[in-house]
């Protein structure tokens, strides 16, 4: 059955870490409900037991049901508004070409004459006397002429050289569009494509115009997170732009789709809860889980008037049986889609595949094909059968074997084999009508050869496997093969070729090592990520990022940034100096994540007063949370630190030794606005259990608190004694830190490093 083809759009687009699914969309105007359609142009790397179609009605009314979805191999359409050259403009384009090459030609003769012309050797005088006047006058004239000559033959071959280029193109264009007009249409690798075929029934009443909506996942498809913030003058403000750079060598354009970023794999298997029973009795084993029912007994009762009409006319095709394959001389090509011949070795339109698989003789040309027996009409009366020899034995490519031969035969129109085994038999051609209409798609039995394996012919149980569960594989042998009756599965490439060979399209070349290619070239997107990005990732959760707006990513394996968000936001500034260490102040920014959804791990690019400033590093941060940005020195504050140490005598006979320390810290801002610092010092701090030592903290202006490093800083040994102060300095003003704290020790021991413990 000859399908309708649809145009369709890509309507939306969701790209998870590794892949993407694509929902196209394909309008089905009302009127005559077509029993099948195809949307074509499809991906030649997606998966096809992804795929998904249902039909939406778009306005109300009863809308049509989809079923049996296929997944073949398709070719684009030859251009239909493409005209054929003209036979004139064509010589004429070949004319002008062959005029232009010829001024060329002529302007490069004259350069040549123009580098012999050389300057004539100053005559010489006779002996004795004075030499003659040389013609200085002459020479310059030869030069000049030279010169000016070859300067305006150098710029009329540039002219005469693009007026070539562009006859050539024109010529060019027009032949390729006259080959494309008038050959026969045959299959290039690079551009195969697949083809859902889907059939629809349900209302055909009343039916109103509806939409048939695709789905499916394709490979080659990634995405990383990039952000970029704007600070105000200030810090105390700021814009959060989150964008995605997006990549895609699916082998589809997606032009002004709707977008979705997700953070989740695109397939994950997951096993369904299910609740075990509970019985009081005998352990028994659990039944297993099956996914096909055995067919009905009786089966072969059906084929009871096709026994009597044509069983003795072909021998029941069985495992080691021999098989053949029938066609017309038209889609000969079409049928080699899986088979590799020799370099020497070609078929013969002339001639059919029967006739070399056979090597039965030829028939006459007016009965290679015959047309198929009208609906209805009564079967031709039996026919003694004939032995068939064996065929030659063709070598394969890859998974394409001979089943991929019998399949696509099975769906071509076949020729009268029973009329040329009846004529080889008689001696003369046969040309009894009846005889011309026995028609069986022998192909169909080459299934047979490879579906055998999977089922035992000695036994009658039937033994699943997972080739049987695949429903969309399986198919129908016709009614002389041994397994008649009985859902056998077919080879992959065989159902791949089946709507190439309806299309009558020439296939030369490995579909099944074409379809790996296309997925490996698409799988070597994510290996190319830009530096400081890594593929989208989550903690624990999944989570979705729709597009600002529709997107535009072609197919060239290349990034392409899309907007997500742009949003304004709060933004706290932070100073923080440890004078202990350096007297560096260091200005970072605490930024509010103003989005619902969580920021993932990407480069950030910074942006001060509308100047770029530096690219940081966003780790993850939660909705509503907060992350912070290290923006560098601030040289507009400055510390200094200051400490005092005195020792004395403590104790009862002063046994004891007490080592007083001082701390001052001086800080002054010299921005035009309040500066909130953070100050962080660090106090010595006892061995556990040690009673020799004792530190206690003196008076400490203005007051501070207890600080430990984030949790974040992994590797970093756990702090202990750590203070810090959390003060605002005025604009253009000063402050003084102060802190004092003793450690009092034996008079008889002394600090490891020096009881000065503050320099």
């Amino acid at each position: 059955m000859i399908s309708t083809a649809l145009s369709s759009r890509i309507e939306s687009v969701t790209v998870y870490r590794r892949g993407a699914r694509v929902v196209r969309v394909a309008d089905i105007a009302p009127g005559p409900l077509p029993q099948t359609v195809r949307i074509g142009g499809l991906p030649l790397g997606l998966s096809d037991s992804s795929v998904r179609a249902r039909v939406e009605p778009v306005e109300g009314g009863a809308a049509p049901v989809a079923f049996d979805l296929r997944v073949a191999l398709d070719v684009p359409e030859p251009d239909a508004s493409l005209p054929p050259a003209d036979d004139a403009e064509l010589e004429a384009a070949r004319l002008e070409v062959r005029r232009r090459e010829r001024q060329v030609t002529q302007i490069q003769r004259e350069l040549g004459r123009l580098d012999r012309l050389a300057l004539v050797d100053r005559p010489k005088g006779e002996e004795g006397e004075r030499p003659p006047p040389s013609p200085v006058a002459a020479r310059r004239a030869l030069v000049r002429f030279r010169v000016d000559r070859e300067r305006a033959l150098r710029e009329e071959l540039r002219v005469a050289e693009d007026e070539v280029d562009k006859a050539q193109r024109r010529r060019d264009a027009l032949e390729d569009r006259e080959k494309r007009s008038s050959r026969a249409r045959q299959a290039r690798e690079h551009e195969l494509r697949k083809a859902v075929v889907v059939s629809l029934g349900g209302a055909r009443d009343g039916l109103a115009r509806s939409r048939l909506v695709i789905e499916y996942q394709v490979p080659g498809a990634c995405w990383a997170p990039v952000y970029t913030v704007k600070l105000d003058d200030g810090m105390t403000g700021a814009a959060l732009a989150a964008r995605a750079v997006v990549a895609q060598n699916s082998g589809e354009d997606w032009t002004s789709v709707a977008m979705t970023l997700s953070t989740a794999e695109a397939t994950a298997w997951t096993e369904l809860p299910e609740l075990a029973s509970v019985r009081i009795g005998r352990a028994q084993p659990r039944a297993p889980k099956v996914g096909w029912r055995p067919p009905p007994s009786g089966v072969d009762e059906l084929y009871s008037d096709w026994d009597r009409a044509f069983a003795g006319r072909f021998a029941i095709v069985g495992t080691a049986s021999v098989t053949t394959a029938v066609t017309t001389p038209v889609p000969v090509g079409g049928i080699r889609g899986g088979l590799q011949l020799d370099q020497d070795e070609e078929f013969d339109d002339s001639e059919t595949l029967v006739e070399r698989r056979v090597n039965l003789p030829a028939p006459p040309p007016a009965q290679a094909a015959m047309p198929l027996r009208a609906p209805g009409g009564a079967p031709p009366p039996p026919m003694a059968p004939m032995p068939i020899s064996a065929p030659p034995r063709t070598r394969a490519a890859g998974p394409m074997s001979a089943a991929a031969t019998g399949a696509a035969a099975m769906l071509a129109a076949p020729v009268a084999v029973a009329k040329t085994l009846a004529a080889k038999k008689k001696g003369a051609p046969a040309r009894d009508r009846h005889d011309t209409d026995v028609m069986f798609a022998l192909g169909e039995m080459e299934m047979e050869k490879e579906a055998a394996p999977h089922e035992p012919e000695e036994s009658g149980e039937t033994r699943i496997g997972d080739e049987l569960l695949r429903y969309g594989d399986l198919r129908m042998p016709a009614a002389g093969a041994a397994r008649r009756g009985h859902l056998v599965p077919a080879e992959r490439s065989a159902i791949y070729l089946e709507l190439l060979v309806e299309q009558r399209v020439q296939v030369r070349f490995d579909v099944m090592t074409a379809i790996e290619r296309a997925r490996q070239r698409a799988g070597e997107v994510a290996n190319r990520l830009p530096p400081g990005c890594q593929l989208a990732w989550s903690e624990a959760f999944d989570y979705a990022y729709p597009a600002a707006s529709r997107v535009d990513v072609p197919s060239d394996g290349d990034f392409h940034s899309i907007p997500l968000a742009d949003r304004k936001t709060g933004c706290e500034p932070r100073y923080v100096v440890v004078p202990r260490e350096s007297t560096d102040v260091f200005r970072t920014a605490s930024v509010e994540n103003p989005l619902d959804a969580p920021l993932l791990p990407g480069p950030i690019d910074v942006y001060l007063r509308g100047d770029f400033l530096l690219t940081s590093r966003l780790e993850l941060t939660a909705p509503r949370g907060r992350f912070t940005l290290g923006l560098g020195v601030e040289q507009a504050i400055k510390v200094a630190r200051n400490t005092r140490f005195r020792e004395e005598n403590a104790g009862l006979m002063g046994g004891a030794l007490v080592l007083h320390h001082q701390i001052t810290v001086e800080i002054k801002n010299n921005l035009p606005r309040p500066a909130p610092v953070e100050v962080r010092e660090r106090v010595p701090v006892t061995i556990e259990n040690d009673d020799d030592v004792e530190v206690k903290l003196g008076p400490v202006t203005p007051a501070w608190e207890e600080w430990k490093p984030d949790k974040d800083s992994a590797g970093e040994p756990e702090l202990k004694g750590g203070r810090r102060w959390r003060i605002t300095v005025p604009a253009a003003g000063k402050q003084e830190l102060r802190a004092d704290y003793d450690v009092k020790i034996s008079a008889r021991q002394e600090l490891v490093g020096g009881n000065r413990r503050e320099a």
